[in-house]
């Protein structure tokens, strides 16, 4: 690792950083915010909901979500823009860590000094561990926030362990942002390339549920291993899972490696 790339990069992503997690913070605080008004309603509402849209927010058969507080605030954690903040947040760091540089040429500079090139790639990698756990952070300091000005009781240990499981989904996304960006002429086409997988790994998860021959392939999307619903009811981590998605991220660092090494850089 080079510590001077890793603060660059840190340093670059703040803006994006900053927006995000004020993002995640007002989103899951309002959500906490509305369970007074419509948290008895919930059940009701969520029992009557077509099963296309309960599969669309992931609803754990057998669980009475909605009928408590934690089990409303955990749609807060597969609510669209929960995920299409952290996601594209994920994507955009990890698709010009690599490809950015190219755009902006300031990869020549990287590369002119004597370094392999493999500590590029691994400091870059690198900086996305503390970005998106700040990502994942956010949504559960939210969570606090609206439970404290609320006043509603909830137990926000089982939300930090969620903040986990999110941390981990966030992560496999932006390493394989970063391996896309390792092959990439520009972090436009890494972002592209990305922002299809993502795609196609949520509607994966989400046909499923409802159509048969889908479901063979739902192990192999990203979010079939983020059940916030199931983990935030429990309160307990799913190790499995999150090992699965630490072990995409580090295999598409590993990958991006051998592609960033291998390439011609113009």
């Amino acid at each position: 690792m080079r510590p001077r790339i890793f603060g660059y990069t840190i340093r670059e992503a703040r803006p994006l950083l900053l927006a995000t997690v004020l993002g995640m913070i007002a989103l899951e605080a309002i959500v906490a915010s509305t369970y007074k008004d419509f948290g008895g309603m919930a059940s009701s509402m969520l029992e009557q909901l077509p099963r296309e849209w309960a599969a669309f927010l992931k609803l754990q058969p057998g669980l009475p979500l909605g009928g408590t507080v934690s089990s409303y605030l955990a749609l807060g954690y597969y609510h669209p823009l929960f995920l299409v903040l952290g996601s594209l947040t994920a994507i955009t760091l990890g698709a010009r860590s690599l490809a950015g540089e190219i755009d902006r040429q300031t990869i020549l500079y990287l590369l002119a000094c004597p370094l392999p090139r493999w500590h590029v790639v691994v400091s870059k990698a690198l900086a996305l561990i503390p970005a998106t756990l700040l990502v994942a952070t956010g949504a559960v300091t939210g969570t606090a926030i609206g439970v404290t000005l609320t006043g509603v009781e909830a137990d926000l240990s089982h939300f930090a362990v969620n903040g986990i499981s999110a941390w981990a989904l966030f992560l496999a996304i932006g390493g394989i942002a970063l391996l896309a960006s390792a092959a990439a002429r520009s972090a436009g086409q890494a972002a592209g390339w990305v922002t299809g997988f993502v795609l196609i790994s949520f509607f994966v998860d989400f046909l499923s549920d409802l159509w048969e021959p889908i479901r063979t392939l739902e192990p192999f999307s990203l979010f079939h291993h983020y059940n916030p619903s199931d983990t935030i009811m429990s309160g307990r981590l799913d190790v499995t899972d999150v090992a699965l998605l630490l072990g995409v991220a580090l295999g598409a660092v590993v990958a991006a490696v051998f592609v960033f090494s291998r390439r011609d850089i113009a």
